[in-house]
């Protein structure tokens, strides 16, 4: 009986050990499930996170583009505002140097344009009395040569050029003749031909 026994406390032993190792099985396997599950679970999180992940970087990526844009777009304004106000400003202050500069010039020109016509209207009047004066250096010469004719020739010569000379006198005097002055009447056979 003690064998009996003995199996019987085997088996027993062994069914005991069989449910302990059973019970160990179940528990084992009920936290391998869990665990699996939780790894699943696990996984489903970090795969979500990592497309999470992927989303923000992306959407961070298109952010940082348009901000740099924007502030490409802003600085391009900012500057293009400034160059403006800059260039008005310049202008302005161009303006304000070159107008006076301008009137100076103008006043210049126009000095300069009354110069030249004065000077081409003296230059005229210089040669209408340059031409005046060659005719009167012409008269006399010829009036010296009377003159030198009359003085080496007879008396009705000279008395002919007397006449001729006060008549002229007379005449650049403003005097007319026949109104403010005669000529006296010449006769045939006398010295003269007429005289004043």
């Amino acid at each position: 009986m003690e064998v009996l026994y003995l199996v019987i406390g085997l088996i027993a032993g062994g069914g005991i050990v069989y449910l302990a190792l059973d019970r160990q099985i179940k528990e084992r396997e009920a936290e391998v499930i869990r665990l699996t599950r939780e790894l699943a679970v696990a996984t489903t999180n970090h795969k979500n996170l990592k497309e999470k992940l992927e989303e923000q970087k992306t959407d961070i990526s298109n952010l940082q583009d348009r901000f740099r844009i924007e502030f490409k777009n802003l600085a391009n304004e900012i500057l293009e505002e400034k160059s403006k106000k800059f260039t008005e400003q310049n202008r302005s202050n161009l303006d304000q140097l070159l107008k006076p500069l301008g009137e100076k010039i103008r006043d210049f020109e126009k000095k300069v344009g009354d110069a030249y016509d004065k000077e081409a209207q003296q230059r005229f009047s210089l040669k209408e009395e340059v031409k005046r004066l060659a005719e009167l250096n012409k008269k006399i010469a010829e009036d010296a040569e009377n003159l030198t004719r009359a003085l080496k020739g007879d008396s009705k010569s000279q008395g002919n050029w007397g006449e001729m000379i006060l008549e002229s006198i007379l005449e650049r005097s403003g005097l007319v003749k026949d109104r403010e002055y005669i000529v006296q009447p010449s006769f045939q056979g006398e010295v003269s031909e007429g005289t004043p």
